[in-house]
């Protein structure tokens, strides 16, 4: 009997697979016997359809058939009668190795193999792949995964010829690109901002995950930015919480932008009182402010009014008194909102006396002419 794998040609061991008894030499082997006991020429040969590379496991085991040419007057017996044994060859089949992104769903399409062993120029249709790495959720960190392969069909090849060996692949898992931007926000002057941490755009989360909060900061979060500093950045980091895991993500913070407006600021005029004909002069601090934020003061005012003149009349007023150009002091006019309000000017009548001169005349003469 002879053993051979499948796929290889066993033609000259089947050919030497055998013994012959009867003739000179006992010894013979092969497909040449030179000569009988009397002295005839013989020649002879073994053969079997198992000898071919293309013989399958399904049909063994073939039987051998052995014959002689160049003379008559013997009979062949194949006794006992030779086998060929065809066994499975041996194949790996190996998944190979993928890469995904997190969040996406990998399909294998069954071609994703490598075969090695096939014989007789042979093809593998395709192979069942599967990992618990393909889900949309499969995370980063458990990376990588094993791709197991199996059942292999199709192509043209007969699995019962072979014994097939399944190894497993490997399959990655990328991080997902996340974009998470701070949202741009506006406060007015002398105002506190406090981020409560939402205040974010994320872009890129899969699964329907979400993030709880982000570090949120800006240097115009304070009541004393200007607004001619503005607008500030507004600088995102450390996002946590929420459904998501940072892991499963590369992630890229962008800022966001913080306007300052200006604050509404009143300078309002002081009223005033003048007695008529006396000249007003302004200092440039009677006004009342109000608005101011941090503190903050005016150092003066331009004040201005007709009623200031000593021949402003009283029938004329109340007079404007006009306010403008608030400037000094520890504010920033870029900072405000500035609206003036006039106040008023009130002219007094100014009291006067009107005395009558004496006079004299002589008793019985007439009265006095009076002239005033």
């Amino acid at each position: 009997d002879v053993t051979k794998a499948y796929g290889t040609d066993a033609t000259a061991i089947v050919a030497a697979a055998f013994v012959t008894n009867g003739f000179v030499d006992a010894s013979l082997y092969g497909n040449v016997f030179t000569q009988d006991t009397a002295g005839n020429a013989l020649t002879g040969s073994v053969t079997s359809a198992g000898s071919a590379p293309t013989a399958t496991v399904a049909g063994s085991p073939y039987a051998t058939v052995v014959s002689f040419t160049g003379t008559t007057g013997y009979a062949v017996v194949n006794d006992p009668a030779g086998r060929v044994f065809v066994t499975p060859a041996g194949i790996t089949v190996r998944a190979n190795d993928a890469s995904k992104t997190y969040g996406q769903t990998l399909t294998f399409a069954g071609t994703e193999f490598t075969s090695a062993g096939l014989q007789n120029g042979e093809t593998i249709g395709t192979v069942t792949l599967a990992s618990t790495g393909a889900a949309p959720t499969a995370t980063v960190v458990g990376s990588p995964y094993a791709i197991t392969a199996s059942n292999a069909t199709g192509g043209t090849f007969t699995a019962g010829n072979y014994a097939i060996a399944y190894v497993d692949g490997a399959l990655t898992v990328d991080p997902a690109a996340l974009s998470v931007r701070a949202n741009d926000a506006t406060k007015t002057y002398g105002q506190t901002l406090t981020f409560a941490g939402t205040e974010f755009t994320a872009t890129g989360l899969r699964n329907g995950e979400t993030i709880g909060t982000v570090t949120l900061a800006s240097t115009g979060a304070g009541p004393t930015a200007t607004v001619v500093g503005s607008p500030y950045a507004i600088t995102a980091s450390n996002a946590v919480g929420g459904t998501f895991s940072a892991g499963n993500y590369i992630i890229a913070y962008a800022d966001g932008a913080l306007t300052v407006t200006p604050a509404a600021l009143t300078v309002i005029a002081n009223d005033q009182t003048k007695l008529y004909g006396d000249v007003f002069t302004f200092a440039g601090t009677e006004f009342t402010a109000v608005g101011l934020q941090n503190g903050e003061t005016i150092g003066s005012a331009t004040l201005a009014s007709t009623g200031a003149a000593a021949t402003a009349t009283v029938t004329g007023g109340p007079y404007p008194i006009t306010v403008a150009n608030a400037t000094g002091g520890t504010f920033l006019a870029g900072n405000y909102g500035i609206t003036y309000v006039n106040g008023t000017m009130t002219l007094t009548p100014r009291p006067i006396t009107v005395i009558a001169d004496d006079l004299s005349k002589v008793y019985g003469t007439p009265d006095p002419a009076l002239t005033f």
